[in-house]
């Protein structure tokens, strides 16, 4: 498969939404499931929602959803953070685009379910989200945005600072989603 070139509005939003789901997943542990649920219901963006503006956006169709892939990130850290850093080359293989659409999808799958507690496989999906934004999205990030692992999630301490999502919406998610 191919390359694609995103914005990078996009990689910042997309590394902040896996961090959040991150987060919020870890937090999940210590209180009711049905909370997590309410929280992505009401303040939250749903991961339906960035599904379908990456789709509309990347030209991502249903079939390649389905269809049967593999995803391992075969860029490593030190080039990806060249590419970046040097020639402002924000890249995705067309595989990583899709392997976003099902850890989206697997998210909504998993806030739809009527499970009352945390069970293993909110931690293996967690794991997944983990492994993908730290590799390939945050070796793509600037250093003016090393901040950002501060952002806004779940059960969140109250004494914490924590930057609202909102703050990394792209500009273009609500007009591609018209």
């Amino acid at each position: 498969m191919h390359n694609t070139r995103l914005q990078y509005s996009d990689i910042l939003f997309l590394y902040q939404y896996f961090h959040q789901i991150d987060l919020s997943l870890d937090r999940a542990r210590w209180t009711t499931w049905p909370d997590l649920q309410q929280y992505y219901k009401q303040e939250s963006i749903s991961p339906l929602l960035i599904l379908q503006y990456f789709q509309q956006k990347y030209h991502i169709t249903q079939d390649e959803i389905e269809s049967n892939y593999s995803y391992t990130s075969q860029r490593k850290f030190k080039t990806i953070w060249l590419q970046t850093a040097l020639f402002k080359y924000y890249v995705l293989e067309r595989e990583a685009l899709i392997h976003i659409c099902h850890l989206l999808i697997d998210f909504d799958k998993i806030l739809e379910s009527k499970s009352e507690k945390y069970i293993i496989e909110f931690e293996i999906l967690r794991q997944k989200v983990i492994t993908f934004y730290l590799n390939p999205l945050y070796p793509m990030l600037t250093i003016k945005d090393n901040n950002t692992r501060s952002v806004e999630h779940y059960f969140q301490a109250f004494n914490t600072t924590c930057i609202p999502l909102s703050k990394y919406i792209p500009k273009s998610f609500y007009k591609n989603l018209l």
